[in-house]
């Protein structure tokens, strides 16, 4: 009994906080990991950073000039932490690219969670705050959709690197110890160097800290400093590829980041965090705002809101730190309130423990039901959307038959973002897609936005005749040999079937092709 009864001393002593970290990677890393363990190939996207893994690979880790993706002529001017980390783990252990690809975000991913624990913890004041916003970031769905895929080998490696540059740049600026600069300096420049927008988001973000928490000359020293080291550790990355590309494509790929009215009104739209059905966070976060103003606690509603203008296009997952504090506090007030009126039933009891009260305890199971279920059912339909084995056995015909240059017009009914068979194929083919925006978004005068109107345009053909893909052609002065036509769709997110395609039977009688290859999901047809 004596043992029993100091274990269970010690857990009462334990801080829910701990608690709710060690819920929410038990629960965060079941989201995250059972989809990537689950999949035989990278989910969704990746194909570029794959090809430009091997290419660096290939040039013993020396940065080349361009990527031949695609054979566009992209200069190789994404930042290559990433590429070069997972190049290594292919190297050295030997571990296929596909599976690191695979695997490798979904685990970086996980890691998050303890890495916004910290910055939390920074955030808030009251162990109960800090618990539910932990939470909350573990099942706010734009914190991990689309880091778990292919393409977050990047986003994902650069987000935890961002989150603990946050973490410690505030403890520099409010222990104002310069003991914390470097860290806060490198993990900076760690963040830059493996995405572009996750890298100037967290950039910005420190002269908000700055401006918050340290406005006096030791406070700017310090952030004067650390921009030098970052810029002094970055410098390998970017000063080669402005001496070989000049600032084309940076100014290139900063113009997709979506600056423009619209974005700023979608802020209020609730659609901040990727829910589905109620979408509880969003409203709880939308509360929190208003919460937080009342006290004249201005400091996260404006970093959240100069977070989302500065680059609107993949704000969500920047803001979602903000998001889950703010979400949490309201939480929180809607926890104590219920608590109270047990209080009041009970005039001898002077206070009451959080989540004292049997409602409190069913508003937040509630809670936390939605919330899980919620992220359950976003990631279900990326268990479809990816390769699958006839893909690449079609892939592997293309390879044994068809020339180096053959040029190919793919037909998968998918938007360009969620078309990891457009993305994929130039990079395990090495054919050219002509409708395939990635990659595009580095090449400057335009052609980014140009290039997803061609292939939107390009996926309203599947539901047409060949007339409409000559159409498309015609207009987009578009040269090409092959049409590869994808026949499966996703069912109700819940599955994905094969269906007999109207547009694959139209082109088997069509004199002005023939059909070179078929399977019950995919059919090739070469033009004649």
């Amino acid at each position: 009994m004596g043992f029993l009864t100091k274990a269970r001393t010690s857990l009462n002593q334990v801080k829910p906080s701990i608690v709710f970290l060690i819920l929410s990677l038990l629960v965060g890393g079941y989201i995250r990991l059972s989809m990537a363990l689950s999949a035989t190939f990278p989910l969704n996207d990746g194909g570029l950073f794959y090809q430009m893994t091997q290419e660096l690979v290939a040039n013993q880790f020396r940065l080349p000039f361009f990527t031949g993706y695609n054979h566009l002529d992209i200069p190789f001017a994404y930042p290559p932490l990433a590429f070069y980390l997972t190049g290594a783990l292919n190297q050295l252990l030997g571990w296929s690219m596909l599976d690191i690809y695979r695997i490798f975000p979904a685990v970086i991913t996980v890691l998050t969670i303890p890495a916004f624990y910290l910055l939390a913890r920074d955030l808030t004041d009251d162990d109960n705050h800090l618990s539910l916003a932990v939470l909350i970031f573990t099942l706010l769905p734009v914190t991990y959709v689309w880091a778990i895929m292919g393409g977050g080998v990047a986003r994902s490696l650069a987000y935890l690197f961002a989150l603990l540059a946050l973490h410690f740049t505030i403890k520099l600026f409010r222990d104002m110890r310069y003991k914390y600069l470097a860290p806060a300096a490198v993990l900076l420049s760690f963040s830059v160097l493996s995405h572009p927008e996750t890298g100037f988001h967290t950039a910005v973000s420190v002269p908000v800290l700055w401006f918050f928490m340290a406005r006096n000359k030791k406070g700017a020293l310090q952030t004067g400093l650390m921009a030098l080291v970052t810029l002094l550790l970055t410098a390998p990355w970017w000063g080669s590829v402005l001496a070989k590309h000049g600032l084309t494509p940076f100014l290139a790929a900063f113009s997709t980041a979506e600056q423009n009215g619209n974005a700023f009104f979608d802020l209020f739209n609730f659609n901040i965090t990727d829910e589905l059905g109620v979408a509880a966070i969003a409203v709880l976060a939308m509360f929190g705002i208003f919460f937080y103003l009342t006290k004249k606690r201005y400091f996260l509603p404006v970093w959240l809101l100069i977070s989302y203008v500065v680059a609107p296009r993949s704000a969500k997952i920047f803001i979602a730190p903000c998001v889950a504090v703010m979400a949490g506090f309201t939480a929180v007030l809607l926890v104590q309130w219920l608590d109270a009126k047990k209080v009041q039933k009970d005039p001898q009891a002077e206070s009451e423990p959080f989540m004292a009260s049997i409602y409190s305890k069913i508003l937040l199971a509630l809670l936390f039901f939605q919330w899980f279920s919620s992220a359950m059912q976003v990631t279900r339909p990326y268990q479809y959307i990816r390769m699958t084995d006839a893909d690449r056995d079609a892939f592997d015909w293309i390879n044994d038959n068809t020339s180096e240059t053959s040029r190919f017009v793919l037909v998968t009914d998918y938007f360009w973002s969620g078309d990891p068979v457009s993305e994929w194929f130039p990079a395990l083919t090495g054919r050219t897609s002509v409708a395939t925006v990635q990659g595009t978004e580095w090449l400057g005068g335009g052609l980014y936005l140009q290039a997803i109107k061609e292939a939107r345009e390009l996926q309203y053909c599947m539901d047409h005749s060949p007339a409409c893909i000559e159409s498309w052609a015609q207009e987009y002065q578009k040269q090409y040999d092959f049409l590869y036509i994808r026949k499966l769709k996703i069912k109700d997110a819940r599955e994905l079937v094969y269906y007999q395609s109207a547009l694959v039977e139209l082109l088997k009688t069509d004199p002005a092709y023939s059909m070179v290859y078929e399977s019950d999901e995919v059919s090739v047809f070469e033009r004649k």
